[in-house]
């Protein structure tokens, strides 16, 4: 969730454990235009779990991007960055109808309920999303009332929001922002851009290089986000190991031949599939979660799939099989972008984070 939030002219900032990737926007109208972005590659020894270990040289990283962006270099001071998805926690609450003072210390107390995080030592930021009557089953935190408040809790350690405060000042930024990834996705694809209405219940599965993440959202909003275990470079290691070639080279098999069964004599394709497979079974099972859990719950209609490991071939089509019941499209994050090129119209879905960020205060 913001920390801190204001309107400037400000760019968004994807910093991710393998890349980081930029981009600025502004609006024309009823559609947006994409100024500049860029992407670039961040070293293993950098960045490592979403931790910095080089606050220094990441600086210095992010200022060489800013400069190589295209079609002009990024010169504004004001970023929108998101913060480590495997550090953040974002999730609705079902609680009691109190004075909205009292809110931000019931959230306190019960938090360590929901989250592995020690309160004190964390950043939390909350809105309430609506009221309502009380559930019948299970109870909502907080005892006996005539009505509840569904508040929607994002939380972050304070080290790790700290860290990327102070490495973002060392790069002579001004954050505006330190954001939740989950916000920034769900942002960039919007039901409305995908033809769909915010009253449907769906899932945002966003495949990164080192993590990758489901994000179910209803109501118009999210009702949480975890991580899953399928990741690009994971895959890659795995292609590399059984094939008995190089990481460079189980890349290149990964991107050519995807879960394309009639290339490379299916060998890719037979090694992917079983990944495809627990990727579905991770979304059935947080689907199932939902249901089970959650006041009012409904089963998702349809998935969303962005993300670089979205590119892979096939991958749509696989899920289908293995999730029929459910829809599965790619998501399109400059669906009401104008004069885009045909360079981000071929990789828009790995900058569906940094567009989301650059779309805050748009």
């Amino acid at each position: 969730m913001p920390i801190l939030t204001n309107k400037f002219d400000a760019f968004g900032l994807d910093i991710g454990d393998r890349s980081i990737k930029a981009a600025h926007i502004t609006k024309n109208s009823a559609n947006f235009c994409l100024k500049s972005f860029g992407a670039t590659i961040v070293p293993a020894d950098v960045l490592n779990k979403g931790v910095i270990s080089n606050t220094k040289e990441l600086s210095n990283i992010i200022n060489n991007l800013l400069k190589s962006c295209l079609p002009k270099p990024i010169q504004t001071k004001y970023v929108h960055a998101c913060l480590p998805e495997t550090h953040t926690f974002i999730k609705m609450l079902t609680i009691k109808k109190i004075d909205e003072k009292e809110i931000a210390a019931h959230i306190r107390d019960i938090l360590p309920n929901h989250i592995p995080l020690a309160t004190d030592e964390s950043y939390i930021d909350w809105q309430i999303i609506e009221s309502g009557t009380p559930p019948q089953s299970p109870p909502y935190q907080g005892g006996e009332a005539e009505g509840v408040l569904n508040v929607l809790v994002g939380a972050v350690p304070k080290a790790i929001a700290d860290g990327y405060t102070e490495m973002l000042l060392n790069a002579n930024l001004i954050p505006v922002s330190l954001q939740i990834e989950a916000e920034a996705i769900l942002r960039a694809l919007k039901p409305e851009n995908n033809g769909k209405t915010d009253t449907e219940c769906f899932a945002i599965v966003d495949i990164g290089a080192t993590r990758s993440s489901f994000i179910l959202v209803d109501k118009g909003t999210i009702q949480f986000a975890v991580s899953l275990p399928t990741a690009g470079a994971e895959i890659t290691q795995i292609i590399a190991q059984k094939l008995n070639i190089s990481i460079q080279e189980a890349e290149k098999a990964k991107k050519m031949f995807g879960l394309d069964k009639k290339k490379c004599d299916g060998s890719v394709a037979s090694i992917l599939d079983q990944e495809i497979s627990e990727l579905a079974q991770n979304i059935q099972k947080n689907s199932n979660f939902y249901i089970e859990h959650f006041k009012d719950a409904k089963p998702i209609s349809y998935i969303i799939l962005c993300g670089g490991g979205a590119n892979l071939i096939n991958l749509k089509e696989s899920l289908k099989q293995k999730l029929p019941n459910l829809t599965i499209q790619f998501g399109y994050p400059i669906i009401n972008f104008e004069k885009t090129t045909e360079e981000m119209q071929d990789y828009s879905l790995s900058f569906t984070t940094a567009i989301g960020l650059g779309l805050t205060n748009v």
